[in-house]
């Protein structure tokens, strides 16, 4: 087969075929999930004796410069979830102020019921972990290592601080505070790895092996997202779901208050979506090579459906260098030792070019499309055709340019969406609605069309056989695809 699978710290990395090399894909749940693992990587590379640049980072022996880096503090740089405050307000609301002046009605079709997405204490729909996280603990068991067995919580005695025991035949006897299951964990799994909490409770890594898991609780009771009752007559039931996936990169050159350009379009993108009634879901995205022509592609959760739109949160993630030029460069270091035996160097590698760029983000789709599939990824939104990649090269070019360049972009998200829901004939016509205004009409059918035919948009399989479509399903896309582009042509003559 063609996907290579490399296991470290009981955590598997897959990487598929593609064109001449290979390309390692993964999807993180949240930054700090993201941040544990590459740091088990690290551990793991350091421990084997393996080379590379970015144990810099680790050791703190990496040169910090306020000019790339945004800052000269590296405790700042060392501790990203420190970072509340973006490092450059100011620019950021003028950038906004322009570029969320547009505004678009995306035509849904009658029928539509609207509803809102529900969190629920029942079992039901989608467990949603940002939601569980904000009252997350670790439910606990308390084992006797005199009498090698889990004690009944009901005799438990004692506290963290004095410690726990329990009294048999008048004897006291000293208990472990463990997460529950974790006596089960190390009896079934002889690699579990034992470790503590910050207040002495034992658990393992993993957390999951086979049927076995750790069990946790939380103080919040709704933590399942439920999906509402959405259907749409003319447009076969499609349900108002969108994922954005911005794609954080800057060339070592670029100014380090323009590193958050980049995001401006994915941002303005769900505000608008938003506010129109869809559910949007915002993703960071990394795609990077190294010179042999290997790449990483991984996803980052930034805003899930039922989420509000943290404008501070996203910016500092996604446009910030003290987290790109450091965090990230850390972690992309640590995937390049962990899946191809490489190392990345001390800078960015190679550019990749817009090619590589959207054949690899076909394939990510169809990653996760597989994953979904195999119920090893839970997605509310199965149509691939809205995980849209969105991405910007920041530039040094002035403001005016960079918030043009962001519209653009905003557009061609825009656009997708709206051909996805409302077919092209009726995309077309919004879109000269909505830029008649500043815009001469032949422009706006050119830039329609452009991103109507955009790499992105055209239906492919993916490079590595592994990952195909099933023929049956991959022409329905492809018909659907063409349909689109035909009534375009038909109606291109008459606008």
């Amino acid at each position: 087969m063609a996907k290579q699978v490399v296991r470290i710290k009981n955590r598997d990395f897959e990487t598929y075929t593609y064109q001449n090399g290979r390309v390692y894909f993964d999807s993180f749940d949240t930054s700090e999930q993201l941040n544990d693992v590459v740091r088990d990587v690290e551990d793991w590379a350091v421990a084997n004796n393996k080379r590379f640049h970015s144990v810099e980072f680790r050791n703190n022996s990496k040169t910090v410069t306020p000019s790339f880096h945004g800052t000269n503090d590296l405790n700042v740089l060392r501790n990203p979830n420190d970072i509340v405050q973006f490092n450059y307000p100011q620019l950021l609301d003028n950038a906004l102020n322009e570029v969320l002046s547009i505004k678009q009605n995306i035509e849904l079709g009658g029928g539509m019921k609207k509803k809102k997405l529900e969190m629920s204490s029942q079992p039901i729909g989608v467990f949603n972990f940002p939601a569980a996280a904000i009252g997350l603990y670790r439910k606990a068991e308390y084992f006797s290592p005199m009498d090698n067995v889990v004690v009944d919580k009901s005799l438990v005695q004692g506290n963290v601080d004095k410690g726990f025991f329990y009294t048999q035949n008048g004897q006291q006897k000293p208990l472990e505070q463990r997460q529950e299951n974790t006596t089960e964990m190390l009896r079934v799994n002889p690699n579990a790895v034992a470790k503590k909490t910050n207040s002495g409770m034992l658990y393992t890594d993993p957390i999951k092996y086979k049927n076995v898991m750790l069990k946790f609780g939380t103080t919040n009771r709704k933590v399942y997202l439920v999906k509402s009752d959405i259907k749409n007559i003319q447009n076969k039931g499609k349900e108002k779901y969108v994922d954005l996936y911005i794609r954080v990169y800057a060339l070592g050159g670029i100014e380090p208050q323009n590193v958050f350009y980049s995001a401006l379009p994915s941002f303005a993108a769900a505000q608008i979506l938003q506010d129109a009634g869809f559910k949007v879901k915002i993703h960071k995205l990394v795609i990077h090579r190294n010179w042999a022509g290997q790449f990483i592609c991984y996803s980052t959760i930034m805003k899930d459906y039922g989420d509000p739109i943290d404008r501070n949160k996203l910016f500092i993630q996604c446009g910030d260098p003290r987290i790109f030029r450091w965090t990230d460069f850390r972690n992309w270091g640590a995937f390049f030792i962990a899946n191809f035996d490489a190392d990345l160097g001390s800078g960015y590698g190679p550019q990749v070019d817009v090619d590589d760029l959207r054949r690899i983000f076909n394939d990510f789709r169809a990653w996760k499309r597989k994953k979904i599939e195999k119920g090893e990824l839970r997605e509310f939104n199965k149509n691939m055709r809205l995980h849209l990649y969105a991405a910007m090269n920041a530039t040094n070019d002035d403001e005016a340019t960079q918030i043009q360049n962001a519209e653009n972009a905003l557009k061609f998200l825009l656009d997708s969406v709206a051909v996805e829901f409302s077919g092209s004939e009726q995309a077309i016509k919004d879109a000269i609605q909505r830029d008649i205004a500043k815009n001469p009409k032949q422009s706006i059918i050119r830039n329609f069309e452009n991103n109507l035919r955009d790499a992105t948009s055209l239906p492919q399989q993916p490079s590595d056989g592994d990952l195909h479509i099933p023929d049956s399903e991959f022409q329905t896309i492809l018909a659907n695809y063409n349909k689109n582009v035909q009534e375009f042509n038909q109606i291109k003559p008459t606008l």
